[in-house]
């Protein structure tokens, strides 16, 4: 029975971890800046920091495969990295928009970047539950079936 909760906990954090990849791709590509008149700026737009960060989702993402068929748990370390990374990226960005934000009227921060940013603390925090559970996440689990 702790055997089975162990690899069903395990898969439950694996695919949150998937799931926090895709939400911060989403929201690296989503709109950073929404301004008057239904403009609004991606996070991708020119040379904009949102490919930094769909970037750290995209090494993150990389990094759950590794461990999922090699269970390195240094695979683990790098993704927890990145998704810091990129929770910083988006941070900073915020802030800097906020502040540049400040005297525009009918300007504000767009719904990408507050999803980059809080789905990188997800992020992050799965990799600390994954990193945390002894042993590997098995290729059985991955896909759901039983443990023999």
């Amino acid at each position: 029975m702790s055997r089975n909760l162990t690899e069903a906990t395990r898969r439950i954090q694996f695919w949150l971890a998937v799931a926090a990849v895709a939400l911060v791709l989403l929201g690296a590509f989503g709109p950073w800046v929404k301004g008057p008149l239904g403009i609004s700026v991606s996070g991708t737009d020119g040379s904009n920091d949102g490919w930094l960060v769909a970037g750290a989702a995209a090494i993150a993402g990389i990094c759950l495969l590794i461990y999922a068929q090699g269970r390195r748990k240094v695979a683990l370390l790098i993704g927890l990295a990145a998704s810091v990374a990129s929770f910083g990226i988006a941070l900073y960005d915020r802030h800097h928009v906020r502040h540049a934000l400040a005297n525009v009227p009918a300007a504000q921060v767009g719904w990408g970047l507050n999803l980059a940013m809080i789905a990188s603390v997800g992020l992050a925090l799965a990799f600390l539950a994954l990193i945390g559970v002894r042993g590997g996440l098995s290729k059985e689990a991955i896909r759901g079936e039983p443990h023999h």
